[in-house]
């Protein structure tokens, strides 16, 4: 429908396109993000062991953001934390 001799009220197709690619690329990588985030596999315990050989404790779920194709993403991680070395890894 032509309004004002421009499409849809002054919005061309194009404009039209990108905005729908645009969201469909942000809600394809919100459903990666929540699909990796739901994977707990990293977690192995309490305890993990550490590069210095002493055991290492369990700090929880450590978030980064990561630029991907379909944009930022926030992926959290297993931390650990070994008292010993005073060193954390995931």
């Amino acid at each position: 429908m032509l309004i004002g001799g421009k499409p849809m009220g002054g919005l061309d197709f194009e404009a039209i396109e990108m905005s729908a690619r645009r969201k469909a690329i942000a809600f394809v990588g919100r459903v990666i993000e929540q699909k990796m985030n739901s994977d707990h596999s990293d977690y192995v315990g309490p305890t993990r062991l550490c590069g210095c050989g002493a055991r290492a404790k369990y700090g929880g779920r450590k978030s980064k953001v990561f630029v991907t194709a379909v944009g930022e993403m926030r992926l959290g991680r297993a931390y650990y934390y070994c008292d010993v070395c005073e060193r954390g890894f995931f």
